[in-house]
């Protein structure tokens, strides 16, 4: 018999009768049972339902078409197939035939036993729905999976449905009424199913109609059902865990990338659109696409960095500059880095990029303000300082300029107080301790300070006392170099009490300490006498 009859012979069950027809539908064989059974009576009988299966068949080789001939005191089920070539050309049919009244007489055969054993031990669940009855049976495991019995449920549908999230009924029939109609090549959908817990599990539901009617409707479809509670909850996880490291690099500007050398493909994270400007639809494409924002000289020095680390298997770090089309600067930060497969061979080149432009624009307005203030501090000679309460001393540069020792001298108040006199180191050690000790949050003084190369220079300090955890922290101030301010206070002073010619003092200074030695004898003071020399 030709190849393509044996092949399809050995698609029907087996202890049924078997015939082999023609592309015409005329008988070219037969096996011993089915000469006994195939009578020219039930043959005429049988004809329409088979005229009907092959027509089907012709239309759609790949069916299986099954019919129930059902007459006085018989009842047959009768599988038609389709016999094709290797290349699918449809060369005639097989027909089986079985007498259901005999089914109670086969014992189980071995290879029958041995799929059943399987079936029940699989981790899957299988259902067989029946058109004919409308029954659908269903292995053990489709119940134990949830937790339940294997005889919990009735052989309807309706009983598995009333398991079904009421969100998802509707999407699960949908889908397998599409199927049955021939819109879809298989029924899969994936659903959740309550256990005996009360809590939701979700089931993968997939399944395909296996025989046809007579007259083109699904007669049986089997199926089966998976747990795939524990892959949702990962998928959850991973959901999550892509969703906050979106966010994390949205919120820290940083966006992640990968780039193929072999295909040029690249893959962005949506931070790197962000940060460049673009719509997450204008897909990466390598190297070339990245350099349009970039100088001629940053693309030279990308592409050199790229390569160089595809060459020597080391990340490399390059700051740029990029000029984005809506005129926008943006300042970022570019890490790259190999990655290797088993045999040693770099096959990726994987990254980040870090927008900085707010700390870039940031740090320049902080140096501008800063070179503003030393322009300022050094126009008016005004240092800064900051003191511990452990005696640790800061200056700025230009209070250091104004004590006339060199900028960055390690400095502490007892390696400072030697440089005042006398008196004005009994001030500041005194205003120093009143501060800390007793919270005075304000103070200035004036002091006199003996520099390094013996100029003697007048200052006026004010400090601020800060708090930490309710103790005082550290002393704040400025220095002011009042030098040329008190020497002109002091030459006014000399003017106005004393003679230019003598150097002694004059009528103004003489009536001013009368008055005051008056006034005091008038408080009780001892009494006052008044000697008058007249030089003429």
């Amino acid at each position: 018999m030709d190849l393509a009859f044996t092949h399809s012979l050995l698609l029907h069950p087996s202890r049924r009768a078997l015939v082999a027809l023609d592309a015409q539908g005329e008988v070219l064989g037969a096996n011993e049972r089915a000469r006994e059974l195939m009578t020219p009576g039930l043959r005429e009988r049988l004809q329409p339902a088979l005229a009907s299966a092959m027509a089907q068949l012709a239309a759609d080789p790949g069916r299986r078409v099954e019919h129930t001939h059902r007459e006085d005191g018989l009842e047959l089920d009768c599988v038609v197939l389709a016999a094709r070539t290797a290349d699918g050309r449809t060369v005639g049919y097989t027909v089986s035939l079985f007498s259901t009244l005999e089914e109670g007489e086969l014992a189980e055969s071995p290879d029958r036993a041995r799929w059943r054993f399987a079936l029940e031990s699989a981790q899957d669940g299988l259902w067989d729905w029946s058109a004919d009855t409308g029954r659908i049976y269903r292995s053990s495991r489709c119940l134990t999976m949830l937790g339940y019995a294997h005889d919990h449920l009735g052989d309807s549908i309706e009983s598995w449905q009333a398991l079904i999230h009421p969100d998802d009924l509707a999407r699960v029939t949908s889908a397998l009424n599409l199927h049955l109609q021939g819109q879809r090549r298989k029924y899969q959908v994936e659903y959740r199913v309550r256990d005996t817990t009360g809590h939701w599990r979700w089931i993968l539901d997939r399944g395909r109609v296996i025989a046809w009617s007579a007259d083109g409707l699904p007669r049986r479809v089997i199926g089966t059902h998976t747990d795939i509670s524990q892959y949702k909850d990962i998928e959850e996880q991973l959901r999550e865990r892509d969703v906050l490291l979106g966010e994390a690099q949205r919120i820290g500007r940083i966006g992640s990338w990968a780039w193929d050398p072999a295909t040029d493909a690249a893959w962005w994270s949506p931070e790197i659109y962000r940060i460049v400007g673009w719509d997450e639809d204008q897909a990466p494409t390598g190297l070339e696409r990245l350099a349009e924002l970039m100088t001629p000289e940053a693309a030279a020095e990308t592409r050199r960095n790229v390569l160089g680390a595809m060459e020597s298997g080391r990340r490399y770090t390059q700051a740029l500059t990029l000029q984005r089309h809506d005129g926008q600067r943006r300042h970022v930060e570019v890490t790259g880095e190999p990655l290797r497969d088993p045999t040693g061979r770099i096959t990726r080149m994987i990254g980040v990029i870090h927008d900085v432009t707010e700390q870039v624009e940031a740090a320049e307005t902080s140096r501008w303000r800063n070179d503003l203030l030393n322009r300022i501090a050094a126009m008016g000679r005004i240092g800064g300082f900051e003191l511990l309460s452990t005696g640790e001393l800061q200056w700025t540069d230009e209070n250091y300029r104004i004590h006339g020792i060199e900028p960055g001298t390690p400095i502490s108040l007892a390696s400072t107080m030697g440089f005042y006199d006398e008196g004005s180191q009994e001030r500041m050690l005194d205003s120093v301790r009143r501060m800390f000790e007793h919270g005075i949050p304000e103070h200035s003084e004036e002091v006199t300070f003996v520099t390094p190369d013996g100029r003697r220079i007048r200052l006026h300090i004010t400090g601020s006392l800060e708090w930490r955890d309710g103790r005082p922290f550290r002393v704040t101030g400025l220095t002011r170099d009042i030098t040329v301010e008190y020497e002109a206070k002091e030459r006014i002073e000399q003017l106005a009490h004393y003679d230019t010619l003598t150097g002694l003092p004059n009528r103004f200074l003489f009536r001013r300490r009368a008055e005051d030695a008056i006034a005091a004898t008038r408080d009780g003071e001892p009494p006052l006498a008044l000697l008058f020399l007249d030089l003429d």
